[in-house]
């Protein structure tokens, strides 16, 4: 059956092109059980790029089907600790509801990548306060150097208020003691806003 080609797909190492393709078929299936296995699978092997057809289950899977939105999160999660530039610019070029998914997955994923994301288009005001303590702390440890000043830019401009933002602030110190960097050592805009909060 399909569902038992899905998991030994799984145990391949190479995948043909053929196989790829009835793998990103099998989550448009009607079958619950199938479109899991073929996720799981697709999640072992993120060299084989799958963001957007698992990012597109996961918007249509049934809320009350716990296990397949699960089954597809770590699935999604997985290829994107897999991915490259052109995986996450796949992911950016998803309707907004996807965006936001993988915003949250991106907390998991330890790279400059993902990082990026978040910063560009993961952040909302209304994510709960757990999900922006991981996302601020994510990307101070993860993103580029030369990006912490266009993070710091970002969160300067929105409109929250002072005990908010002495809030983000310190979750981005904690995430620069991760990557063993401490405030006093960033300078630019990053500098400024330390010293606005302080004032």
């Amino acid at each position: 059956t399909g569902e038992w080609a899905a998991r030994a797909a799984a145990e391949h190492e190479n995948w043909s092109d053929e196989l790829v393709r009835k793998m990103k078929s099998a989550l448009k299936h009607d079958y619950a059980m199938l479109q899991r296995c073929a996720a799981e699978a697709l999640g072992q092997h993120p060299e084989y790029p799958a963001i957007r057809e698992l990012a597109e289950l996961l918007e249509n899977a049934p809320a009350e089907d716990t296990h397949l939105r699960h089954v597809i999160r770590i699935a999604l999660r997985n290829q994107l600790a897999g991915a490259g530039d052109e995986g996450f610019k796949t992911a950016a070029s998803l309707e907004a509801p996807a965006r936001r998914a993988i915003g949250e997955l991106c907390v998991a994923v330890p790279s400059a990548n993902a990082a990026k994301f978040i910063l560009s288009h993961g952040m909302r005001a209304d994510s709960s306060e757990e999900l922006r303590r991981a996302q601020f702390r994510h990307i101070a440890e993860h993103i580029d150097r030369e990006h912490l000043d266009q993070f710091a830019m970002v969160m300067r401009e929105r409109n929250e208020s002072l005990d908010r933002q002495v809030d983000v602030f310190r979750y981005f110190l904690d995430g620069l003691s991760a990557r063993g960097e401490t405030g006093d050592r960033i300078g630019g805009t990053i500098a400024d806003w330390g010293r606005e909060l302080t004032q």
